[in-house]
């Protein structure tokens, strides 16, 4: 199973974004990992980080859970020991 990082999900959310039809396309292919702390990245960058594109917090909530979380696979990020 391939894993993504949070830029490629908010690429794909945000259309305004260089590579958002390249990354829309891999997240319809489905099956893709995705750490469980990238959501709150996600959340955190749509809502109110850096990004000149905005969204509300219920939005950001609705299209996590209706179009992409489905799509994934959320895992817990390792523990130290299992990366060594």
């Amino acid at each position: 199973m391939d894993f993504i990082d949070t830029s490629v999900l908010v690429a794909a959310v945000v259309a305004s974004e260089p590579h958002h039809a390249a990354c829309g396309r891999l997240l319809d292919r489905g099956d893709m990992g995705f750490y469980l702390h990238g959501l709150a990245e996600f959340f955190s960058t749509l809502t109110g980080g850096r990004s000149a594109f905005r969204l509300s917090a219920q939005q950001a909530t609705e299209i996590l859970e209706t179009d992409y979380i489905p799509l994934m696979r959320i895992n817990e990020y390792p523990s130290r020991g299992s990366i060594e």
